[in-house]
């Protein structure tokens, strides 16, 4: 059984590598994403905003600040992409699927940019 930092260390570092099919099959197929730019349901829309949005400026994301408990977990991330001096934060909260090996449910909390 997975555990949620576990699947979170997996997130972090399919996305470091822009490995968008990799991150898809975090997600369950019916899992929910949320976030500033909308509320996405399902496989096809997941990939579709990664692919359309954090994947298309390649960030190099580090984590921090782990609260986990039962199926859920909550950590602080600090990306930075190549090129630009602004990092931009955010909080992640990130609910396991019944079968414990899938995001069932991640909400995205984003700061204001950084100079």
């Amino acid at each position: 059984m997975t555990t949620p930092r576990e699947l979170a260390d997996r997130y972090v570092e399919r996305v470091n590598a822009g490995d968008l099919e990799g991150i898809v099959a975090l997600f369950a197929v019916d899992a929910e994403l949320l976030n500033p730019f909308g509320h996405f349901v399902g496989s096809d829309q997941v990939r579709g905003f990664y692919e359309k949005t954090i994947l298309t400026v390649v960030p190099r994301v580090t984590a921090a600040g782990w609260v986990e408990q039962d199926n859920r977990i909550a950590f602080e991330l600090e990306a930075r992409v190549d090129g630009y001096q602004a990092v931009q934060y955010a909080m992640d909260h990130l609910t396991m699927s019944a079968d414990r090996e899938h995001i069932g449910r991640m909400a995205l909390y984003y700061r204001q940019l950084s100079q």
